[in-house]
């Protein structure tokens, strides 16, 4: 199997924008204290789930009630409506999507969440192959935008944004 891990974001809340914790620039966990938490209905990774439980346990949140949602789009609607918050990286709460809706950032913990790529090595198909190939370009210039440039620790000014809309190479590196 091939993996590539195309971004890395830290896990955050997404809050009815009328909680008072909305007010907040961060959100440390013993702030989430008895709040209802609303989870996507999935069997695919309790892990995950475990594990962001633990570290906001283990940094002074006592959990409220857990409510289950079939979809993203429905956990979202009901962050909106106020029954409860749900742990969101930043791209997954689109502003205004549904309108009531903010995320902020945890204070205190960090947890990072990855996107991954993952492909089978073996018989890769021209899609698969173009996919991975695409995802490499992403990375590269993910890599290459923030590399510093001249002073220490400086990013460069004059290099180019990276726009995931940008023309890509279209020639597929080797996937098996």
């Amino acid at each position: 199997m091939g993996v590539l891990t195309l971004e890395t974001e830290s896990m955050g809340v997404a809050l009815p924008s009328g909680s008072p914790l909305a007010k907040l620039s961060a959100i440390s966990p013993s702030d989430l204290s008895g709040e209802a938490l609303i989870w996507l209905q999935r069997d695919g990774d309790p892990d995950v789930r475990e594990r962001v439980l633990g570290l906001l346990v283990d940094g002074g949140m006592v959990p409220g009630p857990h409510r289950w949602s079939p979809s993203i789009a429905t956990t979202m609607s009901l962050v909106a409506a106020g029954p409860g918050v749900s742990f969101k990286t930043p791209h997954q709460v689109v502003p205004g999507d549904p309108p009531g809706v903010v995320w902020r950032p945890f204070a205190g913990v960090s947890l990072p969440m990855p996107t991954v790529l993952v492909w089978l090595r073996n018989g890769a198909s021209p899609l698969t192959t173009q996919l991975v190939a695409h995802g490499r370009r992403y990375v590269a210039k993910k890599r290459k935008a923030a590399q510093p440039c001249g002073a220490v620790n400086t990013l460069c000014e004059n290099r180019p944004k990276f726009s995931p809309n940008s023309p890509l190479n279209s020639q597929p590196p080797d996937v098996n």
